[in-house]
């Protein structure tokens, strides 16, 4: 059994105990698209998941199908010594350049998914006593948008869908 369906199998159990926020987390780990939407519909939050551009299994795909053209016409270009196979060579490296590059900043620089499991406000500050971002509270089972961890990983610095940023407590949320 994959690690995806054992994590469809944990998911499922939350769903059979009417935990349906910890259903959408562990859907979204792996990867059910459309069970968090069902779900999230459930529960009554319509909200529109920001797709990437060049999802990080498609850039790798793309990066091992470059890799492979980059060798052959590397070769070709040692063994032939034409301009055509010159151009192609400095074309697969530029996108393998690129590949990389977006491997890396989607890998460490990009804020990570994660689902509200308990109701919750934003604040302005990481603190229960800072002023509140709005009075709309976070229903569980929303996404929020990670950026960082602060007071020791008490506190997430989130932005909402609607592009609302503030802080929430680490203890309200799972990440995907």
């Amino acid at each position: 059994m994959s690690d995806e369906e054992h994590l469809l199998e944990i998911a499922q159990g939350f769903v059979k105990a009417d935990e349906l926020p910890f259903a959408i987390v562990y859907y979204g780990r792996a990867g059910a698209k459309t069970e968090v939407t069902l779900l999230q519909e459930k529960l009554g939050i319509h909200e529109t998941v920001k797709e990437p551009l060049l999802s990080t299994t498609a850039s790798l795909y793309l990066f091992a199908v470059f890799s492979i053209l980059l060798g052959i016409s590397g070769s070709l270009w040692i063994w032939r010594r034409t301009k055509l196979y010159l151009r192609a060579t400095i074309v697969i490296s530029l996108t393998l350049s690129f590949l990389l590059t977006h491997l890396f900043i989607t890998s460490y620089f990009s804020p990570v998914t994660a689902v509200v499991i308990q109701g919750t406000v934003l604040y302005t500050a990481p603190d229960n006593h800072a002023e509140r971002v709005s009075n709309r509270v976070l229903m569980p089972g929303s996404t929020v948008e990670a950026f960082e961890l602060e007071k020791e990983g008490f506190w997430l610095k989130v932005a909402t869908p609607e592009g609302v940023v503030g802080y929430l407590p680490a203890s309200k949320v799972r990440l995907f």
